[in-house]
């Protein structure tokens, strides 16, 4: 592989941590239904209520738990819950693909090439942009 072809490479989860900076700088609020059923399940966790008792969370409970730590932050500062969580989720993606990066550069046997992990972080990237950014989806929204 040519040092071209390395280093272009090496940029491409780069190149979709700023896609994803982009879209939620765009449009800082754009939720799907879903993250926002988890959110408001999250906040009323936040606030002392407890799942399946006072409310009924439609996922299982670690959602409740993740969800809840961006609800409280937002809370405690006085931000928009909404904007928390895409921070929250941007830190999260790029956490993850530092990390796959750092992992395909310390890669030494010749079993998983650098290749296939950073191309298969760069795909899951784009997934978890395609997933979760978009405006009007989700798995119980129907078409009427």
């Amino acid at each position: 592989m040519t040092r071209f072809a390395q280093a272009s490479l090496a940029l491409l989860p780069l190149a979709a941590l700023v896609v994803l900076a982009a879209s939620i700088a765009q449009s800082p609020l754009r939720l799907c239904p879903d993250c926002g059923v988890n959110l408001e399940a999250g906040e009323l966790f936040s606030e002392g209520k407890r799942p399946y008792v006072d409310f009924v969370p439609l996922n299982p409970p670690l959602v409740v738990y993740l969800n809840a730590l961006p609800a409280y932050v937002a809370e405690r500062f006085g931000a928009h819950p909404v904007v928390v969580l895409n921070v929250f989720f941007f830190f999260l993606v790029a956490w993850s693909t530092l990390t796959s990066r750092s992992l395909a550069r310390e890669e030494k046997t010749r079993t998983f090439s650098p290749f296939g992990i950073v191309a298969r972080s760069v795909v899951g990237r784009f997934f978890a942009l395609a997933l979760a950014r978009p405006p009007l989806s989700g798995q119980r929204l129907r078409p009427t």
